[in-house]
Order: structure tokens, then sequence, then C-alpha cells
């Protein structure tokens, strides 16, 4: 399938360089009603690709392990918050008759965010149970039994001890809000899983889509969908098939057309819905903010659209904070969820990306060479490596020394008076591998570039050639480290040019092809 995906990628490359070339030449209506026909059917591709042209997981639709995450940890927060899941889920297990094989397992302990033998879980159960959030009510404990009964079944007893190993349920409150209204229409069951939840994210994904189609017009779509669908590390593999795990790139995606259409308030509640829900897209804020400081300080007024869109991110800021608190069972979630991402942001994965990933990466320490298997959590040394790596001489100065680099050239391309609001925004793309270290799915914020599109042909063109070049790094890698390390380095390369290349070249009106 991913040979299939790098050669779409590329041909949609070569139409564009085709339609670039004619249009340079001054012979754009050239074979024009051909490369519209091309371009539609590589979008449609692409797009469908996403889905593994209904291969899905390969072959099963839904993801199972995602699922019992989000689904079961959105339902019950009020009761288990962030560190609380994995040991619940085993003591719910053990009154089923279960107990010896829970002994027998390894779980990650979420407080601590190590992997270690389940029996702790026995020695003080009571503990335990009084460490909830708040306690179960008899209804509640016995609802709570029966799902993660029908999710153990469903995934298979290999596959759910390997669940229990996982990071637990780490969305923001904004997101919780959200997802515990779906979860709580009824008990886990196919009718309501597979049947009804597993189809919200396709429907975000194809709203989505609609809205760039609405703001851009259909080409810039097309080459959106063709790189949402065909990049390597936001495969369908890792999140799809659950549900609202598009949530934040729905809301991302649509801020930027609101901005493009005028709609700059809007579109700022957009993006502080986006922020809410998942953190990172703070990013697109970033060369708004340099932007509207360098007018007020240079120019000593306050542009108006710029100022719409901050006033529409504190709006939704204030509304949705208390209002996602609220069903979360008090402010303390915001804090709690602020902890717990600390406690993540300390450990290091195998799949992160960005430019920290970079830095971090030693080829001594690599996973080939530090995993254990003998060890309770195989992964401890790779951590460790990899925490004394970013920590070293050549780590956090480095890191910081690169990410001011950027955002220095960031800032000169900003002052640029022509660049419009929803530019600014879409440069997030960049702003956030820059910057941020996350794990390889969210990577699909890079569509914003194709954005740009109507503005800088060259960056589109890139973009899908940076697909199609992640597909071929997928080719050449086994181990995660060494995959995700190297593609991130392909995605800083293309930040740093589509960022520089946008303001080396005049400015051009937008085509028609």
């Amino acid at each position: 399938m991913n040979v299939w995906k790098m050669a779409l990628a590329l041909l949609g490359a070569l139409l564009l360089t085709w339609g670039y070339s004619l249009r340079r030449r001054g012979m754009a209506d050239r074979h024009h009603r051909l490369r519209d026909a091309l371009l539609i059917a590589l979008g449609i591709l692409g797009l469908t690709g996403y889905y593994n042209w209904g291969s899905y997981h390969f072959p099963g639709r839904v993801h199972t392990h995602e699922f019992f995450h989000y689904y079961v940890g959105a339902k019950y927060f009020p009761e288990l918050g962030y560190t609380n899941l994995y040991e619940a889920a085993c003591l719910a297990e053990a009154e089923q008759g279960f107990r010896r094989r829970i002994e027998l397992r390894r779980i990650r302990d979420l407080h601590r965010n190590v992997l270690v033998s389940a029996r702790y879980v026995f020695d003080d159960s009571t503990r335990i149970m009084r460490g909830f959030t708040r306690p179960f009510t008899p209804a509640r404990w016995a609802a709570f039994r029966h799902d993660v009964a029908y999710f153990r079944d469903r995934i298979g007893i290999v596959r759910w001890e390997q669940a229990l190993t996982d990071h637990g349920y780490n969305p923001p409150p904004m997101w919780n809000m959200a997802g515990s209204f779906f979860a709580n229409l009824g008990p886990a069951s196919d009718g309501l899983i597979e049947g009804a939840l597993s189809w919200i994210d396709p429907l975000l994904v194809l709203l989505t889509f609609g809205f760039i189609t609405w703001a851009f017009g259909w080409r810039v779509a097309c080459v959106a969908a063709l790189f949402f669908g065909t990049n390597e590390p936001a495969l369908y593999f890792w999140t799809g098939g659950a549900f609202l795990r598009q949530a934040w790139f729905f809301w991302a995606m649509i801020g930027i057309c609101l901005m493009k259409r005028g709609r700059h308030a809007l579109g700022g509640a957009a993006l502080a819905a986006s922020t809410l829900t998942r953190i990172f897209p703070l990013g697109f804020f970033v060369a708004i903010g340099m932007r509207l400081l360098w007018i007020l300080v240079k120019e000593r007024r306050l542009d108006r659209a710029g100022a719409r869109i901050v006033l529409g991110a504190v709006v939704a800021v204030a509304i949705l904070v208390p209002a996602s608190s609220y069903v979360a069972g008090g402010f303390s979630a915001w804090p709690a969820f602020l902890q717990n991402i600390e406690k993540h942001e300390s450990t290091p994965l195998t799949n992160n990306m960005g430019l920290r990933t970079v830095v971090a990466f030693r080829w001594d320490t690599r996973q080939k060479v530090t995993f254990n298997p003998n060890d309770i959590d195989p992964f401890r040394e790779f951590r460790e490596a990899r925490r004394n790596a970013l920590n070293g001489v050549f780590g956090r100065p480095l890191f910081y020394a690169l990410v001011l680099g950027f955002l220095a050239l960031l800032f000169a391309r900003v002052v640029r008076r022509e660049m419009d609001w929803w530019v600014m925004a879409a440069f997030g793309f960049g702003v956030i591998p820059v910057s941020l270290e996350m794990t390889c799915y969210y990577y699909s914020f890079l569509t914003a570039a194709a954005f740009l599109m109507e503005k800088r042909a060259s960056i589109a063109i890139g973009l899908l050639i940076l697909s199609a070049t992640t597909q071929l790094v997928e080719f050449q890698t086994y181990f995660y480290d060494i995959r995700y390390t190297a593609e991130s380095i392909v995605v800083l390369a293309f930040v740093v040019w589509a960022t520089w290349i946008y303001g080396r070249t005049p400015l051009r009106p937008p085509s028609s092809s």
C-alpha cells in the first residue's frame, strides 16, 4: 500500500510542476482540462488512501485499542482521572475471575509512568479504590465492569494486555467534554462503537475538506487531501478507527479557512478550540502574535483583523474552559491535565517527532542497542539515554538556539505587510515541529502548508515531495526511533525551506490552474 501512496504523492508533485512550468511560459490554459481531471483523481485517491482503500487496519475498521482508552477514559473520567484506568480495569477483571492472569501480567503504573508487575494492584486494593478521583457508585462500577469485559473480549487477550502497557487516557478536559457525551450514550457494544461512534472521525475529515474547498477552492483541497492521505507519519494505523481523534484537525483547519474568508473572530475561536483539544495547535497563533506585536510597536496601533482573531480566541477560551471543567467534575481537571502532560513530556517515545527528537538522538543509544526484552520495562534504557542526551551540552542549549533561529526567520517573513492573517496562521505548520516534540500521528497538521499553494506553488510541490519521502524513509527503516528521527529531519528541512522561500520569491496572485 505504501508504494502506491508514494507514487500518488510523486505524481501529484509532477502534475503541479507541469502546471507551474506552463504558467511561467504563459501557457496556463494548455491541457488544463486534463490537468484538472488528473488532480481531482489524485485528490480522491489520496484521501481514500488514508483509509488504505478499504483495508483499514488490515482488515478491521475499528481501532479497539484506541477506543478502549478514549471511550472508557472519557466515560469514567470523574472516577478515574488520568492515572487510575489500568488499575481499575485489573480490579474489575479480578472480580470476574481473572485474578491469576492479572498477577502474571505487567501494566503501566500511570502515576509514575513505568511498567511494573500488576501484582501491586492486589497488595492494597482498598487503597487504590480510595485513590480514585471520586468513588464509583454500585451502578457505575457494574457499568465499568461490563465495558472492560466488552473491550477485553473484542480485542483478544494478547492485545488487551498490551493495551494495559500503553500510556493511559490523556486528552484535555475540552476533548473530554465531547468524548464523555458520546461515551455515555450507552454501554459499550458493537452497535454503539462500530455502528455509530467510529463514523464520527470520517465525517469530521469530510467536513474539513469541504471547508477547505469552500475557502481555498477545489484545487487546493485536492492537494491537501493528497498529502493528508499519503504522508507516512499520520497513518490510519495509529489513530484511525477511533473516535474524535480528528477533532483538533477539524477545528485547526477550519480556523484557517474562516480567516481566509474574512471571518477572523470565528477563525480565532476555532483555533482556540483546536488548542484546547490538543494544546500543540497553539503554534498556529505564534506568527499572528508576532505580527500583532510588530504593528503595535512599530505603528503604535492595534490591527483590527488581528485583534478580532485574538478576541475570538479569548471568548472561546472563556466559554470552553468553564464548560469542560464542569463536565470533568471541577476546574482541578485542568491542573491535573497539565501535570499529566508534563509527566509524558519527560518520557521519550520511539515514535516521537520534532526538532527535539533530532537533537536528542544518539546512534550508540538507539532503540536497537538499548532495547532490553528481559527487563520488565524494555525501553527503560532508551528513555534514560534520550533524557541524558537532551540534558547534555549539545542538548537543550542547541535545541533552544535552533528554535530561536527559526523564530527569527519566521519573524522576518511575518513583518511583511502583504502577508495575510490566514497565511500567518498557516505557518503554524513550521512552528509546531520546530518548537514541540509529539507523536508522529499528529503530523497531519502539515496539511496547512497546502493552503499556501495560491501564494507559492513551489511550497505545495515541496509538500507532496515531502509526503513521498516519508514513505521512502519507511521502506528503508525498521526501528521506529530511526524512522521518525529521519522523518523529523525531512520535515524540518521542508519547514525551513518553505519559510525561507516564502520571503525570497515575489508574491504572485492566485492562479486558476
